[in-house]
């Protein structure tokens, strides 16, 4: 994925389900994912590698699984260890961390925090704090941070995964969990102020600590990066003791509110890089909301309750899929459930690019934007030109050499979609894509340059995407 600038025209993903006949456009349904998954919570987190980690009972100890985020087959990714999940109805903290992709998972058991390499396929042992820790692992798999108990005060430790030995970060810390999370080179955590907990802000680099809330009353704060590390979400205990989601920008620490809901009970925020937070939705069962941070989408419900308890929701990068933990209603266990907003993509390339009388046509790229999908191409082409992506429901190799040597239509154009190319080169289209699409579509670009042959036009490689 890149980061461009866009130089595009939006269309609606209608236009494509209707061309392509694919499934209906309703909102995508919850499925569970677990079967049978024996006593106790579940707490999944979805990782940018399609899959969702979630503990279960393996026998008779709990154990950590990884199961495809469109349903299949669970594995076991742990033997022996009885992984601990939280103490008492006040830890409402998830138990499981893990990197971006989902290859380290940091985890807690009766020796302390440990973190599973699934690469190498070796469990390490970062701390021996093993009274409720809470460990937490940044995207980048590199560095962890964790609550541990010093002179009777639970303390923020932050350990390089590279390094022998933690670093203490706070001191004299007072009552309560001080529940980190990192980011980047920085921490996030609670701390008592004047009765209250507010979320203090930790820099690695300048070793330096602010405060980002104030009159955030009791209870906890539960604060939680955004994806892209420009915002905290947290909770804040209102009028009568409800609780309200709330955001707090970094750079500026001014906050709001992300809900009014005007009830009790939890709301554990799940942030995505998107400006999307999953939260809870307490109105005697719990449920699953999804708030729109930019305030552009009004708040849609994604799950809604069957009973009390944790839904304790995660989700991906963009809010694509959030996972939570619901009760089956056959056997009245928690297991894992998924609900999908967007489809999800997978894309292949075939052929090769013709050459432009100026520039080279290079290398494609595509980027989300919550269900948005950019679809561009890199080159050397003079600015200005246009350019014009089509899509089809066929896979050609037409050999263009009679009027356009060492060019090939690779797919047949029902939809043409221009643009222009950008200063730097790239031209890019908008696809919004319906929740339920589904099938399989190929794209290839054209380049109009009447000096390059007697088509005046110069193609693209081009691109397979299944839609599922």
């Amino acid at each position: 994925m890149k980061t461009i600038a866009k130089q595009s025209l939006s269309i609606s993903g209608l236009t494509l389900a209707i061309v392509f006949s694919f499934s209906d456009l309703g909102a995508a349904q919850a499925i569970p994912l677990t079967k049978a998954s024996g006593g106790g919570e579940r707490q999944p987190i979805v990782t940018g590698a399609g899959e969702v980690l979630y503990a279960a009972m393996a026998g008779t100890t709990r154990e950590l699984f990884a199961v495809p985020v469109d349903g299949g087959t669970s594995t076991k990714l742990t033997t022996g260890r009885d992984i601990r999940l939280g103490y008492g109805t006040f830890d409402a903290w998830p138990s499981i961390a893990s990197d971006a992709t989902g290859s380290k998972i940091a985890f807690w058991d009766a020796v302390g925090v440990q973190v599973l390499d699934r690469t190498n396929n070796t469990v390490t042992t970062i701390a021996t704090a093993a009274s409720i820790p809470y460990p937490r692992l940044d995207a980048k798999g590199t560095d962890i941070v964790y609550q541990s108990t010093v002179q009777g005060h639970f303390e923020v430790f932050h350990r390089a995964l590279n390094a022998s030995s933690a670093v203490q970060i706070t001191t004299a810390s007072g009552e309560g969990r001080r529940f980190p999370d990192i980011t980047a080179n920085r921490i996030v955590y609670q701390k008592p102020v004047s009765g209250a907990h507010e979320l203090f802000l930790y820099d690695l680099t300048s070793k330096t600590e602010r405060q980002l809330t104030k009159n955030s009353g009791l209870g906890n704060r539960y604060g939680r990066f955004a994806d892209d590390g420009t915002a905290v979400v947290y909770e804040r205990t209102t009028t009568n003791d409800t609780r309200e989601a709330w955001i707090v920008d970094l750079s500026s620490s001014t906050s709001r509110a992300l809900t009014t809901f005007g009830t009790i009970g939890e709301r554990l925020g799940a942030p995505t890089r998107d400006g999307y937070v999953f939260v809870q939705a307490w109105n005697r069962t719990y449920g699953i909301t999804r708030v729109d941070s930019t305030g552009k989408e009004p708040d849609a419900t994604i799950a809604s309750g069957t009973t009390g308890g944790y839904r304790r929701p995660a989700a991906d990068d963009h809010g694509h899929v959030v996972v939570y933990q619901d009760i089956d209603p056959a056997t009245g266990m928690l297991e894992v459930w998924r609900a999908r907003s967007c489809p999800s993509l997978d894309m292949s390339r075939y052929g090769t690019s013709g050459t432009p009388s100026v520039g080279t046509i290079g290398k494609d790229f595509e980027s989300w934007y919550r269900c948005e999908l950019t679809m561009g191409r890199e080159s050397t082409v003079p600015s200005g030109r246009v350019a014009v992506l089509w899509i089809g429901g066929t896979q050609l190799s037409v050999n263009l050499g009679a009027i356009a040597p060492g060019n090939f239509l690779y797919a047949d154009p029902i939809i043409l979609l221009p643009t222009t190319v950008a200063t730097n080169g790239d031209f890019s289209v908008d696809l919004l894509i319906p929740p339920t699409f589904a099938g399989t579509v190929y794209s290839q670009w054209g380049v109009l340059d009447k000096s390059a042959n007697t088509l005046g036009i110069v193609t693209s490689s081009a691109t397979k995407s299944t839609y599922r």
